[in-house]
């Protein structure tokens, strides 16, 4: 699996892309095994963290078929912290969302909150621009 992470910083309006390790390339399948490691990672120093609070992660992980030509393969797997139990909780969905994630050659999409006030924000796919962009309340942030 290739490609790489968008991580988006709600806080700081920071979008950046990284390569995928070598780890998770090898070590975790598809969206919801990279997903645990990823959130791992993310809330392994404050594992206390506030579920619906500004420390939790939110990770968008479309599954390996996702952006093929394979039929109903366009599935993904959402994770984070659970208000409910307050330990791992993930889901899965599908739609458009997972096939233009791995069309723009990412893997995951993991969003950092880290802010005490309602963002309410889009990631979409700007296929004109064949760039991603990040609608903000706050307007257009291009990548």
């Amino acid at each position: 699996m290739s490609g790489k992470i968008l991580r988006v910083d709600l806080s700081s309006e920071e979008i950046r892309e990284e390569e995928v390790s070598e780890e998770l390339q090898q070590g975790y399948v598809g969206g919801a095994g990279i997903n645990a490691k990823l959130l791992y990672d993310a809330l392994k120093d404050n594992p206390k963290a506030d579920p619906l609070g500004p420390e939790n992660a939110i990770i968008f992980g479309p599954g390996l078929l996702a952006g093929t030509s394979f039929p109903c393969t366009s599935r993904m797997t959402i994770t984070a912290k659970s208000p409910v139990t307050g330990i791992f909780g993930d889901s899965n969905g599908g739609g458009f969302f997972p096939a233009r994630l791995r069309q723009a050659d990412m893997i995951m999409c993991l969003l950092q909150v880290r802010r005490t006030s309602p963002v309410h924000s889009i990631l979409r796919w700007v296929k004109s621009l064949r760039s991603w962009t990040l609608l903000t309340c706050g307007g257009w942030i291009p990548m």
